[in-house]
């Protein structure tokens, strides 16, 4: 019996916001972690901001400046001086600015600042490319379920092959193309499906090819899909 399987396009979209949403919510729960662990020891110090570096780079693939910022400290700790980089910035800093950081007692040129804030957009992130991801698998999850219970019931129609236009879907910078059949309900009504994406040089449909859509035309005509088996 056929099945209907997923969207490859979808699921790769799903899977890849996903994952993306899992680092992003792994990296400020270790960042927060390794955190609470490093300032039970660490010793609270008072540094000067001598200097600040705006660095801009140009992406290769966008074009696209990116703009950062390395901030340099001077600060004292038990007769030494250390010459160190901060490892955050902020658009309120300005040279000769007073910060407070936590330095490792028995690595005194090693400081953190609490990374709290920095979590919290991590976090963010997260949450949403997650949930985007979610939604797509979810999506292609319950397509499935729904598509199979029409074939399995044998819920279709025969509609004709149409003509074939472009898809929203681009591989490789090769826009697919997708296939549009026809339907006459024999009321007057006139309805079209298209099928799944495929590549441009390879329609698998000719004119005259007739085939099954399976729909629940009197529920959800919106909500169909299109047979690979001729």
């Amino acid at each position: 019996m056929e099945r209907y399987k997923w969207s490859f396009a979808h699921a790769l979209i799903g899977w890849i916001f996903f994952l993306f949403g899992v680092v992003f919510l792994i990296v400020p729960i270790v960042s927060v972690v390794t955190w609470e662990d490093f300032k039970k020891d660490a010793v609270s110090v008072s540094a000067t901001i001598t200097d600040i570096k705006t660095h801009t780079e140009r992406s290769t693939n966008s074009g696209k400046r990116r703009t950062t910022h390395s901030v340099y400290i001077e600060y004292e700790y038990e007769g030494d001086r250390y010459y160190e980089q901060l490892d955050h910035y902020n658009s309120g800093m300005r040279r000769g600015d007073e910060v407070e950081i936590l330095i490792d007692p028995d690595d005194p040129s090693r400081n953190r600042s609490e990374p709290y804030l920095f979590s919290g957009i991590m976090a963010a992130f997260g949450l949403i490319f997650g949930s985007i991801g979610a939604a797509f698998l979810i999506h292609e999850l319950k397509m499935s379920i729904y598509i199979n219970g029409l074939i399995a019931g044998d819920k279709f129609i025969y509609a004709e092959y149409s003509s074939e236009e472009r898809s929203n879907m681009t591989v490789n910078n090769v826009r697919y193309n997708q296939a549009v059949f026809v339907y006459d309900d024999g009321f007057g009504r006139r309805l079209t499906f298209t099928s799944r994406p495929y590549h441009p040089n390879s329609c698998p449909y000719v004119k005259g090819d007739s085939m099954k859509v399976y729909v629940d035309m009197e529920k959800n005509p919106n909500k169909y899909y299109v047979s690979r088996e001729k």
